[in-house]
């Protein structure tokens, strides 16, 4: 479940290919996770995920179902944003924030 997915369930996964499949699209859109970056606390999990696409690829703002060998598939909000290295091409963030359980019952 997404509520499951944590930064440190993407980490180990940075450089490795996730598959997307756009509806419309027959062949899926291959994307590398290429940074996750964010905080977790006791409080509130903030974390991002951040994918880039082949050259040319442009997927709009939205749902995607997306796939990984290891992590198994799960729907996930992609944004397009600015790759801040300079590159033309946009980079896809997935971006988590959830406030965790601090309820302590002693």
């Amino acid at each position: 479940m997404i509520d499951q997915l944590q930064k440190n369930s993407f980490e180990p996964h940075l450089h490795t290919i996730f598959t997307i499949h756009p509806e419309g699209v027959e062949e899926p859109v291959e994307v590398t996770l290429v940074e996750v970056v964010g905080s977790e606390s006791k409080a509130m999990t903030q974390f991002s995920a951040l994918f880039k696409a082949a050259a040319g690829v442009f997927l709009p703002q939205g749902t995607y179902r997306i796939g990984h060998k290891q992590m198994g598939k799960h729907d996930l909000f992609l944004v397009p944003v600015v790759d801040t290295e300079g590159g033309a091409d946009p980079l896809y963030q997935a971006a988590f924030s959830r406030l965790n359980n601090t309820n302590d019952k002693k």
